[in-house]
Protein backbone atom coordinates (compact mmCIF):
# COMPACT_ATOMS: atom_id res chain seq x y z
CA UNK A 1 0.00 0.00 0.00
CA UNK A 2 1.47 3.41 -0.94
CA UNK A 3 1.07 5.69 2.26
CA UNK A 4 2.45 8.85 2.01
CA UNK A 5 2.27 12.68 3.44
CA UNK A 6 2.09 15.23 0.67
CA UNK A 7 2.53 19.28 1.30
CA UNK A 8 3.00 19.08 5.61
CA UNK A 9 -0.47 17.38 5.58
CA UNK A 10 0.11 14.95 8.91
CA UNK A 11 -3.69 14.65 9.59
CA UNK A 12 -4.87 11.21 8.34
CA UNK A 13 -3.65 8.40 6.09
CA UNK A 14 -2.83 9.54 2.73
CA UNK A 15 -2.85 6.07 0.00
CA UNK A 16 -1.71 7.11 -3.83
CA UNK A 17 -4.15 5.47 -6.46
CA UNK A 18 -4.92 7.01 -9.86
CA UNK A 19 -7.33 9.74 -10.38
CA UNK A 20 -9.82 9.38 -13.43
CA UNK A 21 -12.41 11.41 -12.93
CA UNK A 22 -11.51 15.50 -11.55
CA UNK A 23 -12.90 17.06 -8.36
CA UNK A 24 -12.70 16.84 -4.72
CA UNK A 25 -15.14 14.82 -3.09
CA UNK A 26 -15.54 15.10 0.77
CA UNK A 27 -18.15 13.00 3.33
CA UNK A 28 -18.73 9.66 4.58
CA UNK A 29 -17.73 6.00 3.50
CA UNK A 30 -20.20 3.31 2.58
CA UNK A 31 -18.15 0.53 1.75
CA UNK A 32 -19.78 -1.84 -0.71
CA UNK A 33 -18.98 -5.08 0.55
CA UNK A 34 -21.24 -7.02 -2.51
CA UNK A 35 -20.96 -10.54 -1.89
CA UNK A 36 -18.44 -12.06 -4.11
CA UNK A 37 -19.30 -15.02 -6.82
CA UNK A 38 -17.55 -17.83 -5.57
CA UNK A 39 -17.44 -20.89 -8.07
CA UNK A 40 -16.55 -24.58 -7.49
CA UNK A 41 -16.37 -27.20 -10.21
CA UNK A 42 -18.91 -29.42 -9.46
CA UNK A 43 -19.88 -32.76 -12.07
CA UNK A 44 -23.80 -33.55 -12.82
CA UNK A 45 -25.16 -36.61 -13.65
CA UNK A 46 -28.00 -34.72 -15.68
CA UNK A 47 -26.76 -31.71 -18.18
CA UNK A 48 -30.51 -31.68 -19.18
CA UNK A 49 -31.06 -29.77 -16.33
CA UNK A 50 -27.88 -27.36 -16.10
CA UNK A 51 -28.94 -26.22 -19.36
CA UNK A 52 -32.43 -25.73 -18.29
CA UNK A 53 -30.33 -23.73 -15.51
CA UNK A 54 -28.71 -22.37 -17.82
CA UNK A 55 -31.36 -21.31 -20.38
CA UNK A 56 -33.26 -19.59 -17.57
CA UNK A 57 -30.06 -17.48 -16.85
CA UNK A 58 -29.83 -16.29 -19.78
CA UNK A 59 -33.38 -15.63 -20.76
CA UNK A 60 -33.78 -13.29 -17.22
CA UNK A 61 -30.04 -11.84 -17.85
CA UNK A 62 -31.16 -11.11 -20.97
CA UNK A 63 -34.44 -9.08 -19.52
CA UNK A 64 -32.34 -7.21 -17.09
CA UNK A 65 -29.78 -5.69 -19.49
CA UNK A 66 -32.40 -4.61 -22.01
CA UNK A 67 -34.29 -3.18 -19.16
CA UNK A 68 -30.94 -1.13 -17.95
CA UNK A 69 -30.77 0.06 -21.99
CA UNK A 70 -33.65 1.73 -21.79
CA UNK A 71 -32.96 3.61 -18.74
CA UNK A 72 -29.79 4.81 -19.69
CA UNK A 73 -30.97 5.56 -23.04
CA UNK A 74 -32.55 8.62 -22.20
CA UNK A 75 -29.55 10.07 -20.16
CA UNK A 76 -26.11 9.10 -21.25
CA UNK A 77 -24.63 9.74 -24.74
CA UNK A 78 -24.90 7.18 -27.77
CA UNK A 79 -21.38 5.71 -26.84
CA UNK A 80 -22.01 4.57 -23.22
CA UNK A 81 -25.48 3.35 -24.20
CA UNK A 82 -23.82 1.22 -26.78
CA UNK A 83 -21.81 -0.52 -24.03
CA UNK A 84 -25.25 -1.97 -22.43
CA UNK A 85 -25.99 -3.28 -26.28
CA UNK A 86 -22.88 -4.46 -26.43
CA UNK A 87 -23.86 -6.64 -23.46
CA UNK A 88 -27.33 -7.78 -25.26
CA UNK A 89 -25.31 -8.98 -27.77
CA UNK A 90 -23.03 -11.24 -26.15
CA UNK A 91 -25.89 -12.67 -24.03
CA UNK A 92 -27.18 -13.72 -27.53
CA UNK A 93 -23.79 -14.55 -29.32
CA UNK A 94 -24.26 -18.08 -30.56
CA UNK A 95 -20.15 -18.44 -30.10
CA UNK A 96 -20.12 -17.26 -26.39
CA UNK A 97 -23.67 -19.14 -25.17
CA UNK A 98 -22.88 -22.27 -27.72
CA UNK A 99 -19.02 -22.81 -25.74
CA UNK A 100 -20.87 -22.80 -22.45
CA UNK A 101 -23.27 -25.27 -23.26
CA UNK A 102 -20.77 -27.59 -24.97
CA UNK A 103 -18.54 -27.60 -21.75
CA UNK A 104 -21.62 -28.45 -19.98
CA UNK A 105 -22.15 -31.19 -22.40
CA UNK A 106 -18.94 -32.76 -22.88
CA UNK A 107 -17.79 -32.30 -19.44
CA UNK A 108 -20.20 -32.99 -17.14
CA UNK A 109 -19.85 -29.60 -15.22
CA UNK A 110 -22.59 -27.52 -13.38
CA UNK A 111 -23.70 -24.43 -15.20
CA UNK A 112 -21.99 -21.37 -13.42
CA UNK A 113 -18.41 -22.90 -13.94
CA UNK A 114 -18.66 -23.59 -18.15
CA UNK A 115 -20.01 -19.90 -17.64
CA UNK A 116 -16.95 -18.79 -15.55
CA UNK A 117 -14.41 -20.95 -17.44
CA UNK A 118 -15.50 -19.77 -21.20
CA UNK A 119 -15.64 -16.40 -19.65
CA UNK A 120 -12.35 -16.75 -18.53
CA UNK A 121 -11.20 -17.76 -21.91
CA UNK A 122 -12.74 -14.65 -23.51
CA UNK A 123 -11.72 -12.32 -21.05
CA UNK A 124 -7.86 -13.78 -21.36
CA UNK A 125 -7.94 -13.25 -25.30
CA UNK A 126 -8.99 -9.32 -25.05
CA UNK A 127 -6.39 -9.01 -22.13
CA UNK A 128 -3.56 -9.99 -23.96
CA UNK A 129 -4.47 -7.75 -26.83
CA UNK A 130 -1.94 -4.59 -27.10
CA UNK A 131 -4.52 -2.15 -28.04
CA UNK A 132 -5.85 -0.59 -25.07
CA UNK A 133 -9.47 0.28 -25.72
CA UNK A 134 -9.57 -3.64 -26.89
CA UNK A 135 -8.55 -4.78 -23.82
CA UNK A 136 -11.40 -2.87 -22.21
CA UNK A 137 -13.67 -5.23 -23.95
CA UNK A 138 -12.51 -7.39 -21.30
CA UNK A 139 -14.81 -5.44 -19.02
CA UNK A 140 -18.14 -6.19 -21.11
CA UNK A 141 -17.18 -10.51 -20.93
CA UNK A 142 -16.61 -9.91 -17.00
CA UNK A 143 -19.91 -7.86 -16.35
CA UNK A 144 -22.13 -10.50 -18.63
CA UNK A 145 -20.79 -13.70 -16.75
CA UNK A 146 -21.01 -11.75 -13.36
CA UNK A 147 -24.78 -11.03 -14.22
CA UNK A 148 -25.20 -15.01 -14.97
CA UNK A 149 -23.09 -16.74 -12.57
CA UNK A 150 -25.00 -14.19 -9.89
CA UNK A 151 -28.44 -15.71 -11.58
CA UNK A 152 -27.57 -19.04 -11.14
CA UNK A 153 -26.35 -18.84 -7.46
CA UNK A 154 -29.30 -16.67 -6.41
CA UNK A 155 -27.00 -13.81 -5.13
CA UNK A 156 -27.69 -10.27 -5.37
CA UNK A 157 -25.75 -8.02 -7.07
CA UNK A 158 -24.81 -4.63 -5.91
CA UNK A 159 -27.82 -2.00 -5.85
CA UNK A 160 -26.09 1.26 -5.23
CA UNK A 161 -29.26 3.08 -6.38
CA UNK A 162 -31.03 3.11 -3.15
CA UNK A 163 -28.18 4.55 -0.85
CA UNK A 164 -29.75 6.79 2.41
CA UNK A 165 -26.95 9.45 3.03
CA UNK A 166 -24.50 11.15 0.62
CA UNK A 167 -21.49 9.21 0.71
CA UNK A 168 -18.28 8.29 -0.93
CA UNK A 169 -18.73 5.02 -2.43
CA UNK A 170 -15.52 2.35 -1.63
CA UNK A 171 -15.50 -1.03 -3.20
CA UNK A 172 -12.83 -3.85 -4.57
CA UNK A 173 -14.11 -2.80 -7.94
CA UNK A 174 -17.11 -1.89 -10.01
CA UNK A 175 -18.61 -2.55 -13.50
CA UNK A 176 -19.65 -0.09 -15.82
CA UNK A 177 -23.57 -1.34 -14.69
CA UNK A 178 -23.02 -0.67 -11.06
CA UNK A 179 -21.67 2.69 -11.73
CA UNK A 180 -24.79 3.56 -14.03
CA UNK A 181 -27.07 2.83 -11.55
CA UNK A 182 -25.48 4.84 -8.49
CA UNK A 183 -28.15 7.77 -7.57
CA UNK A 184 -25.91 10.69 -8.57
CA UNK A 185 -27.83 13.00 -5.92
CA UNK A 186 -26.29 10.50 -3.68
CA UNK A 187 -23.06 9.42 -4.28
CA UNK A 188 -20.42 11.94 -4.03
CA UNK A 189 -17.28 9.94 -5.23
CA UNK A 190 -16.35 6.80 -6.22
CA UNK A 191 -12.77 5.05 -4.48
CA UNK A 192 -12.23 1.43 -6.51
CA UNK A 193 -9.56 -1.09 -5.04
CA UNK A 194 -8.79 -2.26 -8.68
CA UNK A 195 -8.99 -0.86 -11.84
CA UNK A 196 -7.46 0.22 -15.18
CA UNK A 197 -7.63 3.45 -16.71
CA UNK A 198 -9.40 2.26 -19.59
CA UNK A 199 -12.26 0.31 -18.06
CA UNK A 200 -15.44 0.62 -18.97
CA UNK A 201 -16.49 1.59 -15.27
CA UNK A 202 -13.68 4.51 -15.50
CA UNK A 203 -14.87 5.84 -18.53
CA UNK A 204 -18.77 5.69 -17.13
CA UNK A 205 -17.48 7.71 -13.80
CA UNK A 206 -15.64 10.30 -16.09
CA UNK A 207 -18.68 10.61 -18.14
CA UNK A 208 -21.30 11.51 -14.98
CA UNK A 209 -18.09 13.65 -13.61
CA UNK A 210 -18.12 12.33 -9.92
CA UNK A 211 -14.58 12.22 -8.63
CA UNK A 212 -12.77 9.05 -8.73
CA UNK A 213 -9.42 7.30 -7.81
CA UNK A 214 -8.83 3.70 -8.61
CA UNK A 215 -6.23 1.38 -7.95
CA UNK A 216 -5.65 2.30 -4.10
CA UNK A 217 -4.30 -0.35 -2.99
CA UNK A 218 -5.30 -2.62 -0.21
CA UNK A 219 -7.85 0.70 0.88
CA UNK A 220 -10.73 -2.55 1.95
CA UNK A 221 -7.62 -3.08 4.77
CA UNK A 222 -7.89 0.22 6.56
CA UNK A 223 -11.57 1.85 5.80
CA UNK A 224 -15.06 1.32 7.21
CA UNK A 225 -18.50 2.14 6.22
CA UNK A 226 -19.06 5.61 8.62
CA UNK A 227 -15.33 6.80 8.12
CA UNK A 228 -14.82 10.32 6.76
CA UNK A 229 -12.78 10.56 3.33
CA UNK A 230 -11.15 13.11 1.17
CA UNK A 231 -11.06 12.00 -2.60
CA UNK A 232 -8.89 14.30 -5.11
CA UNK A 233 -9.88 12.51 -8.29
CA UNK A 234 -7.25 15.24 -10.01
CA UNK A 235 -4.51 13.93 -7.98
CA UNK A 236 -5.40 10.82 -7.57
CA UNK A 237 -5.35 11.05 -3.64
CA UNK A 238 -7.42 9.52 -1.39
CA UNK A 239 -6.96 10.47 2.58
CA UNK A 240 -8.83 8.82 5.50
CA UNK A 241 -9.77 10.05 8.91
CA UNK A 242 -8.33 13.53 7.92
CA UNK A 243 -8.26 15.94 11.18
CA UNK A 244 -10.05 19.39 10.91
CA UNK A 245 -6.87 21.14 9.34
CA UNK A 246 -7.24 18.48 6.55
CA UNK A 247 -10.53 19.05 6.27
CA UNK A 248 -9.89 22.74 6.24
CA UNK A 249 -7.71 22.72 3.03
CA UNK A 250 -9.82 20.16 0.93
CA UNK A 251 -12.67 21.79 1.44
CA UNK A 252 -10.97 24.99 0.16
CA UNK A 253 -9.70 23.34 -2.53
CA UNK A 254 -13.03 21.55 -3.53
CA UNK A 255 -14.70 25.53 -3.34
CA UNK A 256 -11.53 26.34 -5.62
CA UNK A 257 -12.41 23.94 -7.98
CA UNK A 258 -16.26 24.44 -7.97
CA UNK A 259 -15.46 28.11 -8.81
CA UNK A 260 -12.95 27.62 -11.55
CA UNK A 261 -15.36 24.95 -13.23
CA UNK A 262 -17.73 27.70 -12.82
CA UNK A 263 -15.50 30.01 -14.43
CA UNK A 264 -14.90 27.69 -17.65
CA UNK A 265 -18.62 27.16 -18.08
CA UNK A 266 -18.58 31.29 -18.70
CA UNK A 267 -16.15 31.58 -20.59
CA UNK A 268 -17.69 29.09 -23.24
CA UNK A 269 -18.47 30.22 -26.91
CA UNK A 270 -16.30 33.33 -26.23
CA UNK A 271 -13.38 34.02 -28.86
CA UNK A 272 -9.98 33.15 -27.98
CA UNK A 273 -7.02 35.22 -28.80
CA UNK A 274 -3.67 36.53 -27.38
CA UNK A 275 -2.79 39.69 -25.71
CA UNK A 276 -2.70 41.37 -29.13
CA UNK A 277 -5.12 40.26 -30.91
CA UNK A 278 -4.44 37.23 -32.93
CA UNK A 279 -7.06 34.81 -33.04
CA UNK A 280 -6.13 31.27 -31.54
CA UNK A 281 -7.94 28.11 -32.58
CA UNK A 282 -9.05 25.70 -29.98
CA UNK A 283 -9.10 21.56 -30.29
CA UNK A 284 -10.27 19.64 -27.94
CA UNK A 285 -9.11 15.80 -27.50
CA UNK A 286 -12.14 13.11 -27.33
CA UNK A 287 -13.01 9.64 -26.66
CA UNK A 288 -16.73 9.32 -26.92
CA UNK A 289 -18.82 11.19 -29.02
CA UNK A 290 -20.60 12.54 -25.39
CA UNK A 291 -17.19 14.24 -25.50
CA UNK A 292 -17.85 15.59 -28.89
CA UNK A 293 -20.88 16.64 -28.23
CA UNK A 294 -19.76 18.24 -25.03
CA UNK A 295 -16.34 19.86 -26.65
CA UNK A 296 -18.88 21.34 -29.50
CA UNK A 297 -21.00 22.94 -26.68
CA UNK A 298 -17.93 24.66 -25.29
CA UNK A 299 -17.46 26.09 -28.42
CA UNK A 300 -14.00 24.62 -29.33
CA UNK A 301 -13.27 25.22 -33.38
CA UNK A 302 -13.08 21.11 -33.67
CA UNK A 303 -11.57 18.19 -32.79
CA UNK A 304 -7.43 17.49 -32.67
CA UNK A 305 -7.30 14.20 -31.37
CA UNK A 306 -10.11 11.41 -31.33
CA UNK A 307 -9.87 8.00 -30.18
CA UNK A 308 -11.55 5.79 -33.16
CA UNK A 309 -10.57 2.48 -31.19
CA UNK A 310 -13.57 2.46 -29.85
CA UNK A 311 -15.95 3.06 -33.21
Amino acid sequence: MSFYRSGGLTGGIYIKGIGVSSGIAIGRVFVDWKEQVEIEKEYVDDVEVELDRLNAAIEVAGQEIKDLYDDVSSRLGRDEVEMFATHGMMIEDSEFIGQIKGRIITENVNAEWAVRSVADKFIQVFEDMDDDYLKAKADDVKDVATRMCRLLLHIEGSDLSNLREKSIVVAKAFTASEIVQMNRDKVLGVVSQEGTLTSHAVIMARSWGVPAVIDVSNVLDVVETGDMIVVDGSEGVVILNPDEDTLSIYGEKQREFIDFSKKLSQMAGKSTESEDGYPIKLYANADTGRDVQGALKNGVSGIGLFRTERL
